[in-house]
């Protein structure tokens, strides 16, 4: 079926039905009665519009561009996940593209979701070096353009945009405090070589949290994590009663090299992120849950509702870390 032979079986023009179709009907005032005997004849006769005439037609693709920077874990796995459950239903679809932790990757393929015409994108972005600071202060994020709404979302860029983040500030704070409350007195943070918002907002919480509290410095220990802990590394976490990683993957590299030389059935353990089989180990681990998944739901969320607004003064959300 045409838009012309769907006219004939409505009796009007072919102008109406396209406007109907197009979702332009109550613009140029065609009756609610009409529009629905057009909808009802297109879904019984398998009318589907052609995408490209559509396009042309109405200036839009329909498509939201996802632009993560690393490959796809369970954590940026969740945030697509929530992305595509927001979407199903309206008459937006993703496109997505991973990638791999480089920044000229970055930037193609946000170059590659302009040249598409995408109606919108989220972007999660990559993070740069730590050190040198001048590494971090030089750091931009990829160009995108000012008529395309954009997202960010899990961990800052220098960019103005609508953001939607996890609070990892007051994650740290809350771990921190745990602790404290266990009875231990001295703490480590295992944090990563990058300047990930992120974790900073971790570490930053926890520290604090310690600081406030009266914790002396030297109970203080802060690692940013390399290639490979380094011996004076692990000599420092052998004094903790406390450890808390920023994510749990730095967590179990680092009590793997720990238990080698220590006992660490005692220790009180935290990180962000949950770990598999976690339960069947002998640990005083109490992990916080990232709900990657509400992260990618409000992302959309707040996307479609910037494509909208699109003069509306930039918008901050921020998602509660969980406690298993």
């Amino acid at each position: 079926m045409n838009i012309k032979e769907i006219s004939e079986l409505c009796g009007v023009s072919t102008c109406t039905v396209s406007r109907v179709l197009s979702g332009r009907g109550k613009e140029y005032r065609i009756s609610d009665k009409t529009a629905e005997r057009i909808f009802r004849i297109a879904a019984d006769t398998g009318y589907r519009p052609n995408y490209l005439a559509h396009s042309l037609n109405t200036g839009k693709t329909n498509s939201i561009g996802v632009v993560l920077a690393n490959r796809l874990d369970s954590y940026l796995g969740g945030i697509v996940e929530g992305i595509e459950s927001h979407l199903r239903g309206t008459e937006y679809q993703m496109v997505v593209a991973t990638c791999d932790n480089s920044p000229d990757i970055e930037k193609e393929e946000v170059e590659q979701m302009l040249y598409r015409h995408v109606d919108g994108m989220i972007i999660y972005p990559l993070a740069p070096p730590r050190e040198p600071a001048e590494a971090a202060m030089k750091y931009e994020a990829p160009p995108t353009s000012d008529e395309v709404p954009l997202v960010i979302v899990g961990r800052k860029a220098s960019v103005e945009a609508d953001e939607v983040m996890l609070g990892d500030y007051p994650a740290g704070q809350s771990v921190a405090q745990n602790f404290m409350a266990a009875g231990c007195r001295t703490f480590a943070v295992v944090t990563r070589a990058r300047h990930c918002s992120s974790d900073y907002g971790r570490e930053r919480g926890f520290v604090d949290a310690l600081r406030e509290a009266g914790v002396e410095q030297e109970r203080i220990t802060i690692i940013a994590n390399r290639e490979t802990p380094s011996e004076e590394e692990i000599n420092r976490l052998k004094t903790a009663e406390a450890i808390f990683g920023v994510n749990s993957f730095l967590l179990l590299e680092y009590l793997e090299w720990l238990r080698r030389t220590k006992d660490i059935s005692r220790l009180r353990l935290s990180s962000v992120g949950e770990v598999e089989g976690s339960e069947l180990f002998d640990l005083l681990f109490e992990p916080l849950i990232m709900p990657s998944r509400q992260l990618g739901v409000e992302a959309a969320r707040m996307l479609l509702w910037r494509i909208e607004n699109p003069g509306a003064p930039c918008r901050h959300t921020e998602i509660s870390l969980l406690v298993q």
